[in-house]
């Protein structure tokens, strides 16, 4: 899986002339890509998924251990990271789609025994709508 969130990110990166790393410090479930601001600080955190039979594979999770994975990451993530979290994946358009970290912490809050992927698939936007406010970011 690994193989394929680094060829995604490159693909992604094309697109949306990005520069995306590897976190040399990711381990556990920090996720090991970041995209960086002009002054080299971390901005936000990128996990590569694949879409395919209705779910929504990383290499931080299969089905077995979707919602326990998940949870984990977005606890870090609030908790010790500080930095948006994007869940990215190719729609059935082949269109990236993303969701942010932090609506997912929410409706977690709200009903803890949500379907996960499937709000995340009914959820998630289209990563056009949202590049726009990140390059404002990335030169602030």
């Amino acid at each position: 899986m690994n193989e394929f969130e680094n060829f995604e990110c490159l693909s992604f990166c094309k697109k949306y002339r990005l520069h995306i790393e590897n976190a040399n410090f990711a381990k556990g479930y920090i996720p090991r890509k970041i995209l960086l601001d002009n002054t080299r600080n971390i901005h936000s955190y990128f996990v590569f998924c694949k879409y395919e039979n209705d779910f929504i594979y990383s290499a931080y999770w299969q089905k077995e251990n979707f919602s326990k994975s998940l949870i984990a990451m977005i606890t870090l993530q609030y908790s010790d990271l500080d930095r948006p979290l994007f869940i990215v994946f190719r729609n059935k358009e082949n269109q990236y789609n993303v969701i942010e970290g932090n609506e997912l912490r929410e409706i977690l809050l709200e009903q803890p025994n949500t379907d996960l992927v499937g709000f995340i698939l009914h959820n998630s936007v289209n990563f056009n709508e949202m590049i726009i406010n990140i390059k404002k970011e990335l030169l602030i």
